[in-house]
This record gives C-alpha cells, structure tokens and sequence, in this order.
C-alpha cells in the first residue's frame, strides 16, 4: 500500500513496518487512539507519541467525537482539503509520526453502545492495515468496540482521568461498564496518578503507576517578560491551563476582591461557558504554545490551581504544579488527594476563608530553588523510558 501524503485519504502503510534499534527489544508500531484532536492543547497523548516515535512509528488517531456537531465542526476548522467532513484524512508530522482524522460519524455515541460500536467499526475499516503486529495504545473506555475488533501484539489501556465523573445517568454507567472491560482485557494498564492507580489495580493484571511529565522547555533559563502581561503592580497571581466544568470561579473572584493591587491573569482555553468575572484586575489570555508558557510563569509571584474538590479532581495528576515547580514557583491549591505526597511543597487550601492569607504568605515566602529538582524527575523523556522499559518487558515475557 501507497504511503499517505499530507491531507491525503489513503493509509500509509511503511508505518506498520516495526523498528529494531535495540537487540534487546523489538520495536513494533503503535497505534495510539486519543482522546484529543493532535492540533488541541497539548496534553499527554501528543507528548507520549512524540517520545515514543523515537523508537517507534506511531499512528495517532484523532478521536471520532462524542458530538456529531463538534467533530464536524472541529474537521472543518482545521482540515483544508475539500472532502475533509466525510472522507478520512492522513497526514505527516514528521518521518515517524502520521495523524488520522476519521470522517464525522453517527451522533450519540455517548449514549448508545450500538451507535458506538458502528462509529468504532467504521474506525476499525479506516485502519485498513493489518495492525496485528502493532501495540494498540487505547485512553478511553468507549473505544472499546474497536478494540474487540482490532488484532494487535500488545494492548495499552493509558488512564488518563476518572472519565466517568466528567457524566452523569446512563452515558456514566456506560463509560464505567467499558472501562472495567478494558482494564481486563488489557496487557499492560498505565495510570497517571495515585487514585487512578488503586482504581485500576483492582480489575488488571498489570498496573502501573505512569506520571504526566514535562518538556525540557520548562528547564530553560529565565525568559523576557512577554508583552502582553499586565503591567507589574503589587503581584501577579497566575493559572494556565484549560477553564472547564471543573473550575472554581469562587477562588478568583475572592482574590480580585480581595487583593485588588494584584492582577490575576489566567491563559487557557476555555472548554465550558465563558468568563464568569469580571474584574480590572483580572486578564484573560488566550492558549500558548507549550514552549512559551515558562515565559508567562517566570513573571509570575505565585500560582493557582484554582480546582472544585470532587472525584473527578481528586484523580487528576497535576501537570500544572510540576509545570510551576519547574521554574520555582509557589504553588496553592486545594487539598486534592493526587496532590498528596509533594512534602509540604503546595500550600494548601483547606476552605474559602484561608485562601486570600494561604496566597499572600506564598508570595511572601517567594520563589524556591528547590522545586525545580522535584519537577526534573517529571521530565517526559524520563517518563518515556520506563514506559518503553514496561512494554519490552511484557513483551519480553509473552515471548515476542
């Protein structure tokens, strides 16, 4: 079969050819179906893909969306070819990494298993390729139907979240029911945090405990001050990151009424609603690239993990606080048990009334040296390496 070029609607087939960099370990190709568009935020998919293109080729599959009207809508915007809504899309990032945007699909697959295993079907037909000598990587429970249909050499569950918790009624149940299935018939199950980790353990065989890491970017030495920061008055209280459901509007609004000589300024998308307040202290700015963030953070005095306390924020790993230990920054947050075990270095919020003091000794203390070497065991190369280190051991023992 042909390669596919950018934009182009054929498999590239050479990427299911597997390497063999090391004598002690065969390297197939991988098939990793994400959660997330590759051109969205960067988030663990893309930077695990990127580290293990180095010794593997890697097809990163965009997800069929739970949405007709969003999938559709989010082809639209970043797909320019002319068949970009219904016909499949392949194209090159770079030698070693293809992108797979499947066509926009049934509706409702959140809430039917029927409609969700036709939509995993049709994913199933648009990987052509024979992928038996791949290790199929999956990171949501509802892929499930295209993994009961797909042969492969190993298979990866990554859990990334408490997915069920982000639902409620019958698409909750569902999405528990496919994700203890998937946990079973996994060969090898990463859990990014703590909680997920003891979740996980009780329905595999091998679970492991895989933090979030970080790019070397945020290892830099100190940047410039970006231009569009506000100008420098008492403090800058910082988050970055995306604004969801999960947010809590309750922490800035305090702090912008509290401490009005400080700005608050928050960079990230914004995945649900829209600004909730609306201070002169308080600046919104748009999503960054990964590289640039260090320069926002290193103007920054403290920053916020402005999170509700629920159970789905008490399994999310917390990439931001090892983003902002990375260049010394004070970092307050609520007491969400992923954040247990960082040696006192978060200062926590216990209720509303302790949050405007809990920031302004954090600033006061200011920034600490020390915290970088706690994030530099995080970097994603390191993180790489032991998942590279699990997959050749298993594969080792099931004899491949």
């Amino acid at each position: 079969m042909k390669a596919g070029k950018p934009g182009s609607d054929s498999f590239p087939g050479e990427l299911l050819q597997a390497d063999s960099f090391d004598r002690r370990c065969f390297f197939p190709p991988l098939v990793l179906l994400s959660p997330f568009d590759w051109d969205e935020l960067q988030q663990r998919p893309q930077f695990l893909a990127r580290e293990l293109s180095k010794h593997h080729r890697v097809l990163f599959v965009d997800p069929t969306g739970h949405s007709f009207l969003t999938h559709a809508a989010r082809r639209l915007r970043n797909l320019p070819a002319r068949r970009r809504l219904l016909a499949p899309q392949f194209r090159r990032i770079d030698d070693r990494i293809t992108v797979a945007t499947p066509p926009a699909l049934l509706p409702f697959s959140m809430y039917s298993q029927a409609i969700n295993g036709w939509n995993h079907r049709a994913l199933r037909r648009l990987v052509d390729a024979d992928v038996r000598e791949s290790i199929l990587w999956c990171t949501f429970p509802s892929q499930l139907p295209f993994v009961k249909r797909c042969p492969r050499r190993l298979l990866v569950y990554d859990s990334m979240d408490n997915y069920a918790e982000f639902y409620s009624g019958r698409r909750k149940r569902i999405l528990g029911e496919q994700e203890v299935q998937l946990l079973g018939m996994a060969d090898l199950v990463f859990a990014s945090s703590v909680p997920l980790f003891e979740k996980c353990q009780a329905y595999a065989r091998n679970c492991f405990l895989v933090p979030n890491g970080l790019n070397d970017c945020f290892f830099e030495p100190p940047h410039e001050r970006p231009d569009d920061l506000p100008a420098r008055r008492e403090s800058i209280i910082g988050y970055v990151g995306a604004i969801a459901d999960w947010f809590d509007w309750r922490w800035i609004e305090l702090l912008a009424d509290q401490m009005p000589g400080s700005d608050l300024v928050l960079i990230g998308p914004f995945l649900s609603g829209h600004p909730q307040i609306k201070r002169p202290n308080v600046h919104y700015l748009p999503p960054r690239p990964n590289h640039l963030i260090p320069a926002y953070l290193d103007h920054f005095d403290v920053a916020l993990i402005p999170f509700l306390v629920n159970s789905l924020t008490h399994a999310v790993h917390p990439i931001k606080m090892l983003e902002y230990f990375a260049r010394g920054l004070p970092v307050v947050a609520p007491r969400l048990q992923a954040l247990e075990g960082n040696g006192g270095d978060v200062y926590t919020v216990e209720d509303l009334n302790s949050l405007v003091p809990t920031v302004k000794k954090a600033i006061a203390e200011g920034k600490k040296e020390r915290l970088r070497g706690v994030a530099d065991d995080f970097r994603w190369t390191r993180i790489a390496d032991r998942v590279e280190d699990l997959l050749c051991r298993q594969m080792s023992v099931r004899g491949m």
